[in-house]
């Protein structure tokens, strides 16, 4: 939006302030994570229509002056729409854009253009994100992981070669007066220019990303705690040996809404019923092999022939990382969910193998880089599974190990994940890096590091249950 359009607002006292706010050398912002569908919800439905009509307007504006912006703002989101704005108040050459951000923002696929875009004109300088569980947000009336992002107007583009990548601040708890907030910028600053390191007096930890990462929309460094992770999760990602998983033909089934709207939950005998995995934390699914734990039966004669979409390998829609055991169930017979997606196209040694597989520190780092809505509640809709990295299966030493390794644990109880190290994962684990010809103690590394991450044991870094 120009300077010239400002008269275009509609609202002389809105145009003064959008005159006012151009060219400001600092714009600090908490746009709102609100979906566009409950946005003004306290209002009557005409004024309601209203804003949507006045948001649809000012998004045209922007797109129609900016057509980088033509997938950067949201049909479900109003924040991009406010970011956008921001964006475009700064003074051209070294504004600086100061976030607090819903830190799944950061990872999602409906923010990859955003995160492009802002990458393109800015220079990544910080974001900040704290990690102690029941202690993640920085707005109020949220129980979301908020991070603060710090952005500076990049004076050339492309940037130089020797540009500073971006910082990740990783705490283990917030400050809660003036002087803890002093203490944590000291223990940031005596960082000194490499601005890396374990900060003083307990704060946490900070890191780099890579500027190509940046640029190409991952900035998944914020989701987790120990950068090591970060990194080894982002290079699986990337690895050459692992495809995904929709390119292979396989593809998990969303059967919830089918068995929500066509059947109900009944006893073994009712007429039609059908058995289906539905619980997914602790009391749920507790071993690799999958059980049904309910039954469920139509609503009306006939049914809908959910059973056509019956899989030998099922997969999580979503769990409580930290109680939660598995991230996938297999079997020799074929089943559906509620709380689980069934996989199509796949045989039962193929199943078997994607079960060790998503279950291994290899297989939840790839998963976990895609937490939906909430870090320490993930979702894990079908679009993520598609895109998801797989080793090969049509290797006949890969589907072997990995399927004589299902068998092998088939039948052992898989702790929840809060209670770290077991032998079960181990097991899992040095069968991906039998099948796979990776370093078993770099794996056993990550996965200890994993069992440390607060949003799997349950606890922030330094601190303990009685």
């Amino acid at each position: 939006m120009s300077p010239d359009s400002v008269g275009s607002l509609g609202d002389p006292e809105v145009g003064r302030a959008a005159h006012a706010a151009l060219g400001a050398r600092i714009a600090i912002m908490n746009p709102p994570f609100t979906n566009r569908s409950n946005m003004g919800e306290k209002f009557a439905g005409s004024t309601q229509q209203s804003l949507r009509g006045r948001v649809d307007e000012l998004e045209s504006q922007l797109v129609a002056g900016d057509s980088d912006l033509e997938g950067f703002v949201d049909k479900n989101s109003i924040a991009p729409l406010f970011v956008a704005l921001a964006e475009r108040c700064l003074e051209p050459s070294s504004g600086v854009l100061v976030m607090i951000h819903p830190t799944i923002a950061l990872t999602n696929a409906s923010g990859l253009q955003e995160r492009r875009v802002l990458a393109a004109r800015f220079d990544l300088d910080t974001v900040l994100t704290c990690h102690q569980p029941g202690n993640i947000n920085l707005s109020q009336n949220t129980n979301i992981n908020e991070s603060i992002v710090v952005m500076r107007r990049r004076a050339q583009a492309p940037p130089p070669p020797d540009s500073v990548p971006a910082k990740f601040v990783n705490l283990d708890r917030f400050p809660t007066d003036d002087a803890e907030v002093a203490d944590l910028f000291d223990a940031i600053d005596s960082l000194g220019p490499t601005g890396a390191g374990v900060l003083s007096n307990g704060w946490g930890e900070a890191s780099h990303w890579p500027n190509e990462r940046i640029r190409s929309g991952d900035w998944t460094a914020a989701i987790w705690r120990s950068p090591v992770l970060a990194e080894a999760a982002a290079r699986f990602a990337e690895h050459p040996a692992l495809n995904p998983m929709k390119a292979a033909g396989l593809s998990p089934y969303a059967t919830a809404q089918q068995l929500h709207g066509n059947y109900r939950r009944s006893s073994s005998h009712a007429p039609g019923a059908i058995p289906i995995l539905k619980s997914k934390g602790a009391d749920g699914q507790r071993s690799i092999r999958a059980t049904p734990d309910e039954y469920w039966a139509p609503k009306s004669a006939g049914g809908d022939r959910v059973l056509d979409k019956a899989s030998n390998l099922l997969v999580t829609w979503g769990q409580d990382t930290s109680t939660g055991r598995l991230t996938a169930v297999a079997s020799y017979e074929q089943w559906v969910g509620f709380g689980w997606l069934p996989v199509s196209a796949v045989g039962v040694a193929e199943a078997f193998a994607l079960a060790v597989y998503l279950n291994s520190t290899l297989g939840r780092l790839a998963l976990m880089r895609n937490p939906g809505k909430k870090l320490n509640f993930p979702t894990y809709n079908p679009a993520v599974y598609d895109k998801l990295p797989i080793p090969d299966l049509k290797n006949p030493h890969i589907l072997n190990t990995l399927a004589e390794c299902w068998e092998a644990t088939c039948d052992m109880v898989v702790p929840q994940y809060r209670d770290g190290e077991c032998e079960v994962r181990r097991l899992w684990d040095a069968a991906v890096c039998d099948a796979l010809g990776w370093d078993e103690a770099e794996m056993a590394a990550l996965r200890k590091l994993l069992h440390a991450e607060p949003h799997v044991r349950g606890l922030g870094y330094g601190q303990y249950r009685d």
